[in-house]
């Protein structure tokens, strides 16, 4: 093939034979280096930013032993213990997200095709219009570097073949498979040879295994374990190919994929027919999720013949999708949005020529854990030897454009939030203006504290009975909502007193607190703005004394932890922290209204800590919540 050129040339060098050789995924070897070490490139101040994207490279797959170069790469950079995709865990969305760093709805490639209903047409890759500017929303990492006057070059990534805000890759490639991918790897020490002033700082490559292999033979077969040793060489013939050419502490090296991968089986397909008219339907995706939209419009009968009609799987009309999706405001995302449960595939109707479910499918729940995948970074902006927490792959924009010091563009992920993995990260933000709220802490002073627990007026009409109680017994007062029928004072009794203790803390545990749940900084408000930040063993939360609600709530959330039961305790009560005149979120207004009493910091996820369970009813956590949302 010959290299498809942007706007500016491609120089001689990187011009590639009218006949490629024949594709071949075998096992590569590195190149040889065409010249001696070139010490101008690790002399930049910029140092070049190679993104590898493997497809379907499932988080497990580290762990099978087929991937030593992989291995040694990630012991001496760093490694995320899985990465998890957007959904839906398809390989554009997901792909295009990456250089992105928004969601599918707001880059506007909510999958791998989709209909346009302004546009009146049919997105699919390969298409002969895929690559016009108007499908491509968001601006990627390497329209990022062009505008501040570096370099980019991708070898078939999602979107780089099409003007972007009115950019391409200074040197890009028109999608063929016929390539081989360790000619790909030679295409990209070619780039970095280039002299100064033609060198791209950013650079991109995507190989499409193990995806291929693990659809057709399955994720546990020997076709996979192979294509996983083919990518380990790739990366260990980067890897020697910089050793020789003296850059391997000079180039900055991102391994990352677009979502994981499942076995799938034939005896474990639901069938759309089987209960709606497909006809008067279009069925726009299938597999590991599914799409419908309506021709008339009648979303409710449609949903209401599929709901609750098999065990497994889940109907959601689009606005009814769970918030953590991001998968809702957006013309091209169907009407109707369907679930399976893991291993179940949904099809429009029965296909006997349809035998690819033999293989292994993605598509699913992107809180599935065979849809994570890897994060391996290294190289001279990266610390060493670091296993880090899970994140979403919305976060690698901001990283790349912090490696590559450029200012990013509006995006989805939060700026710093993998500042931890870097060696000198840059600050956070250079507003003087944008600072935390001020800490509030249990009153030091008898007098202030006595007025906050001794106060005789109930904020609800059936709680004097019960107050009255407590009082006598625990010789304890406070707002509470509390049941008249319920006899379980003496217990509510020491779950408020362990409560109020659990709020003086000390420095250090404020300290540890902040590095576990938000580690990468108390929230700042650009702003000035009378709030404050309250700390608690298992989340921080910013509370406003202006609109008397809480403002923000984090906290971490181990595997283990959300599995918890949730605790029946129900004891809302004031915050000893603030001023009472603050907390005006009372019983009476929720009365007669559509709202009810709403935890910022979710109880349920606190539910393996009685005390800090107990604090979440405080009305520093407590917010107004449509009863329809109320579970």
């Amino acid at each position: 093939m010959t290299a498809t050129r942007a706007t500016n040339r491609i120089p001689p060098t990187t011009e590639r034979p009218a006949s490629p050789p024949p594709a071949t995924n075998s096992r590569p070897t590195a190149s040889k280096p065409t010249k001696p070490t070139i010490p101008d490139i690790c002399k930049a101040k910029v140092k070049p930013l190679l993104l590898v994207g493997v497809d379907g490279f499932r988080w497990d797959f580290f762990n099978r032993g087929f991937s030593p170069n992989i291995s040694k790469f990630a012991a001496k950079g760093v490694r995320a213990e899985y990465m998890e995709s957007v959904f839906p865990t398809k390989t554009f969305p997901n792909l295009y997200t990456i250089v992105t760093g928004l969601y599918p709805a707001y880059h506007g490639i909510v999958a791998n095709s989709f209909y346009d209903p302004v546009y009146n047409q049919r997105f699919f890759m390969g298409s002969r219009n895929a690559t016009q500017s108007r499908w491509w929303g968001g601006e990627p990492i390497w329209v990022t570097a062009r505008k501040h006057n570096l370099k980019s070059a991708t070898y078939f990534w999602v979107g780089s073949a099409s003007e972007i805000a009115g950019y391409r890759p200074n040197y890009w490639y028109l999608y063929d498979g016929a390539v081989s991918f360790m000619d790909r790897v030679d295409q990209f020490f070619k780039w970095i040879e280039m002299p100064e002033d033609e060198r791209p700082t950013m650079m991109i490559l995507y190989f499409d295994e193990p995806d291929v292999a693990a659809r057709r033979h399955g994720p546990d077969s020997p076709e996979v374990n192979e294509q996983i040793k083919v990518i380990d060489d790739l990366m260990g013939a980067i890897l020697h190919g910089l050793k020789e050419r003296g850059m391997q502490d000079c180039v900055n090296i991102i391994l990352t994929a677009n979502h994981g991968i499942r076995k799938t089986c034939c005896n474990r397909i639901i069938y759309f027919d089987k209960y709606i008219n497909t006809t008067n339907v279009s069925v726009r995706n299938s597999g590991g999720f599914g799409d419908i939209q309506t021709k008339s419009g009648n979303v409710d009968e449609v949903v209401e013949q599929l709901r609750c009609k098999n065990k497994h799987w889940k109907v959601f009309k689009r606005e009814e999708l769970p918030i953590r999706m991001h998968y809702y405001d957006n013309r091209r995302i169907p009407e109707i949005v369907v679930l399976p449960d893991s291993n179940w595939i949904v099809r429009p109707s029965y296909d006997p020529d349809f035998t690819s479910c033999h293989g292994a499918n993605h598509g699913w729940n992107n809180l599935d854990p065979d849809m994570r995948t890897i994060f391996i970074a290294g190289g001279p902006a990266f610390k060493s030897g670091l296993i880090i927490k899970p994140f979403l792959n919305i976060e690698i924009y901001n990283l790349m454009a912090t490696i590559l010091n450029v200012s990013p563009a509006k995006n989805n992920g939060t700026l710093g939030r993998l500042h931890h993995i870097l060696k000198n990260p840059p600050p956070i933000s250079k507003s003087s203006a944008s600072l935390p709220g001020k800490v509030c802490r249990v009153p030091q002073e008898s007098a202030i504290l006595a007025v906050r627990q001794n106060c005789t007026e109930c904020i609800c009409s059936f709680c004097h009975f019960r107050i009255s109680i407590l009082a006598r017994h625990a010789h304890i007062t406070t707002y509470i909502y509390l049941n008249e029928k319920d006899n379980t004072a003496p217990s509510l009794r020491a779950n408020l007193t362990r409560s109020n203790e659990a709020l003086k803390m000390t420095a250090e545990q404020e300290k540890h607190s902040e590095q576990h749940n938000l580690p990468w900084g108390v929230p700042k408000y650009e702003n000035a703005m009378d709030t404050c930040t309250l700390y608690h063993k298992q989340y921080i939360s910013g509370y406003s004394n202006i609109y008397h609600i809480p403002l923000f709530a984090g906290y971490f959330l181990s595997d283990k932890e959300s599995t918890a039961s949730p605790n029946k305790d129900t004891c809302y009560h004031r915050d000893i922290r603030l001023d009472i005149a603050t907390q005006t979120s009372n019983c009476s207004n929720y009365v007669n209204s559509s709202y009810e009493k709403g935890h910022l910091m979710p109880k349920s996820d606190v539910s393996f800590d009685v005390v800090t369970q107990s604090n979440s009813n405080m009305l520093s956590n407590i917010v107004p919540l449509h009863a329809a949302f109320k579970t």
